[in-house]
Parts: C-alpha cells; sequence; structure tokens
C-alpha cells in the first residue's frame, strides 16, 4: 500500500442513523471472502479493501478502516453525493466512508453499467500482472488521492479488472456477484483456490 492508513482525506457530511438494505448481506459476504483469502489484509493503521454497491443514484460503501473479517451491518456507508473538485463527500451511517470513496464515485459516474466495485490488495496479482494481461496504473499513488482517481481513470476504459501499482486491486461489475467472481476468476488463473 505504500504510506500507512491515517483515515480518510475528504471531508465528509455525515447524517447519523443506520443504514438498511437487502444489499448488506451480499457486501459482507464478499468482505469475508476476502479476508479469509488476504486479499483485504490487516496494514500498519488499518485493513486493505474496501466495497461498494450502486443503489439508484447513490452507493453503499464500507466503512473507513472497516476489518472486512468482521463487517458488520453498521459498517456500511450510504454516499448519496460526492464532490471531486471539493472533495466533499455527503453521507449517511454511523462510521465514516472508506478512504477511497472518491475512487468509487468517479468509477460509478464514468461507468453507469457498473453496479459494484471491489478494492482488495493482492500482492500476487502484481506481481504477475504481465502474465495475466490485466491493465495496471503505471505508477504508485497515495491511497485516496485525486492522483490514483485520474490515474485509474486513465486506465479504465471499458475493463472490468485493473490493478493500482503497489496498491492492489478493483474488480467491478455489474453485480456484487459478477465484481466478486473476476477476483475468483483472476485467481483461477494463477492456480489459486479462494475458500
Amino acid at each position: 500500500m505504500g504510506n500507512e492508513y491515517q483515515g480518510t482525506k475528504f471531508k465528509t457530511n455525515l447524517s447519523k442513523r443506520a443504514i438498511t438494505s437487502s444489499a448488506i448481506k451480499e457486501i459482507q459476504y464478499w468482505a469475508a471472502l476476502f479476508a479469509r483469502n488476504n486479499c483485504a489484509p490487516a496494514l500498519p493503521g488499518g485493513y486493505g479493501g474496501n466495497l461498494s454497491c450502486r443503489e439508484a443514484d447513490t452507493f453503499l460503501i464500507t466503512a473507513s478502516g472497516a476489518n472486512l473479517a468482521d463487517l458488520e451491518p453498521d459498517q456500511i456507508v450510504k454516499v448519496n453525493k460526492v464532490s471531486q473538485d471539493e472533495q466533499t463527500v455527503w453521507a449517511e451511517g454511523t462510521h465514516l466512508p472508506s478512504s477511497e470513496t472518491l475512487l468509487h464515485a468517479a468509477i460509478y459516474r464514468t461507468r453507469p453499467e457498473i453496479n459494484a466495485i471491489f478494492h482488495g490488495h493482492y500482492p500476487v496479482f502484481e506481481d504477475n500482472f504481465t502474465k495475466l494481461g490485466i491493465p495496471i496504473t503505471s505508477e504508485a499513488a497515495e491511497y485516496g488521492s485525486m492522483k490514483l482517481v485520474n490515474d485509474v481513470l486513465a486506465i479504465l476504459g471499458k475493463e472490468k479488472f485493473l490493478l493500482l501499482r503497489n496498491h492492489g486491486f478493483i474488480s467491478l461489475g455489474e453485480t456484487c456477484k459478477e465484481a466478486g467472481e473476476n477476483v475468483i476468476r483472476v485467481c483461477n488463473r494463477l492456480n489459486i483456490c479462494l475458500t
């Protein structure tokens, strides 16, 4: 990941209220699978990984610093609006949204067919990106930064699986199931079985 996790780097206007959604259980399922298989490991200051799911004009995303292995329903935040220019997020929930909220918002805005974004850290993918033929950002960028957002948008195209140099992977899907299964498919190509 390159640097110790120190929380979000944007302003959050948070309306403190409990979130309910049928998508919460699905996010929890994939979060636990990633954690069990070291795709969302403990890193200095937090955990590496965040998952989101679009709901109409909003999206649900895991909370900042959440341990995906033990993700509680209240660690899912609803993002109602994002201003990239002002680096401000308007959200509902009991925790701050993931530090990569600006990245998720930019992808959703750019790719209207995408309804799920899963970000994890699994170094074996980057070690094999040439063999796998997976696009990778040109250089490392600090987590939660606009540079990371812009670097991802530069290679996004119509891809559904990308690597972030020294910062893990992003899997996209029209559903949570597709985003999760993309990760499983890449693992299978490397003869790695996720359990």
